[in-house]
């Protein structure tokens, strides 16, 4: 494949020739984020699958400088977004996941481990500390969060009953260093996030009671929309979510 990185001219605004950043990642200071000029989606596809780029639903994408490095090529982030649609259900940090890998579980649940964890399993009780992110695949494909881009983990108490089910249910079955894909369909609502917006968010009307909340505007209003749209069918309101478990804090 020929190299994807151009030289900037004066028509192609905000971009940069390959290997000059665009800003650095303050979580991540050995890597960095770049855009150059843009590809084509089947382009964006094939980098993403022959450099084994983890992907998520949102628009920054981190790059490490060696695998830049390696490949000899840059990728414009919009541009990458625009193949993640299409392949994001087989490119799951480098695992296939396909919806034959997905197991269900008797409430319903289905998941899916693209990285086996090596640590300690939390039990009901432990302090838990973990990155999420999710999309509305049902509708629209539309991201909720990526706590991973800020280096903002969630921490929950497992059994305390402030997340939702699917993610209690997901957690128990983990252990740290593991990476774990869950659907939660719409036909199961007891898992998600309450529908009726009473029961969803507090009496003061801005905070969910039943976490993880979406920090970002965005992404509360996409999650809201398919929840509160009377006109969304059930599979219209499945949603995904990846969990990293990063570490257990013990009993709280």
């Amino acid at each position: 494949m020929a190299n994807l990185c151009q030289m900037p001219n004066k028509s192609q605004r905000g971009t940069f020739p390959c290997g000059k950043a665009l800003k650095t990642s303050r979580q991540f200071p050995q890597r960095q984020l770049c855009c150059v000029p843009a590809i084509r989606r089947k382009q964006a596809s094939m980098f993403i699958f022959k450099n084994n780029i983890s992907l998520s639903n949102s628009t920054e994408f981190e790059i490490n400088l060696d695998d830049m490095k390696d490949a000899n090529i840059c990728a414009n982030r919009r541009s990458i977004l625009l193949g993640t649609t299409a392949v994001l259900g087989t490119a799951f940090s480098g695992a296939s996941s396909q919806a034959s890998d997905f197991l269900k579980t008797s409430s319903g649940l289905t998941y899916f481990d693209a990285k086996e964890g090596t640590g300690a399993a939390p039990e009901a009780g432990d302090t838990v500390v973990i990155h999420w992110s999710g999309y509305t695949s049902g509708y629209q494909g539309k991201r909720i969060e990526n706590t991973s881009v800020r280096d903002e983990p969630f921490v929950f108490t497992v059994g305390e009953g402030k997340v939702i089910p699917a993610f209690e249910e997901a957690v128990l079955g983990m252990r740290v260093g593991g990476l774990r894909r869950i659907e939660v369909k719409g036909e199961n609502p007891e898992l998600s996030y309450p529908r009726n917006r009473k029961e969803r968010f507090t009496d003061l009307g801005f905070t969910y009671r039943f976490g993880p909340q979406p920090s970002e505007l965005g992404g509360q209003r996409a999650l809201d929309f398919v929840l509160d749209n009377p006109t969304l069918q059930d599979f219209n309101r499945n949603m995904v979510f990846d969990i990293r478990l990063l570490n257990i804090r013990g009993k709280k």
